[in-house]
């Protein structure tokens, strides 16, 4: 019996939505790639034209967070299998 994620992969592919698919995946593998503490303080918001925006909590880390985009990014493509997201946007959390 085969995974019904693999079957939805394949259906958004031949649709033509696939990276647009895999760009919205990213967002439910965020907390898989940088792990539960870092998921508590950001949130991903979206992803678009191959860049994802995250909110974070605070400056210190936004700051560190920039320290480790290439990383995440590296993490992300992996889980997805191909070279969808090639930019990450941190932006800091609104009041």
């Amino acid at each position: 019996m085969k995974k019904v994620a693999n079957i939805i992969d394949r259906v958004m592919k031949g649709l033509g939505l696939g990276k647009r698919y895999n760009e919205q995946k990213s967002i439910l593998l965020w907390e898989k790639v940088v792990g539960q503490k870092i998921s508590g303080k950001t949130k991903p918001l979206y992803a678009r034209n191959g860049k994802l925006v995250v909110e974070v909590d605070n400056s210190a880390w936004m700051s560190e967070l920039s320290f480790m985009k290439s990383e995440i990014i590296e993490k992300i493509n992996r889980e997805l299998g191909n070279w969808i997201i090639e930019d990450i946007h941190f932006f800091l959390k609104r009041g």
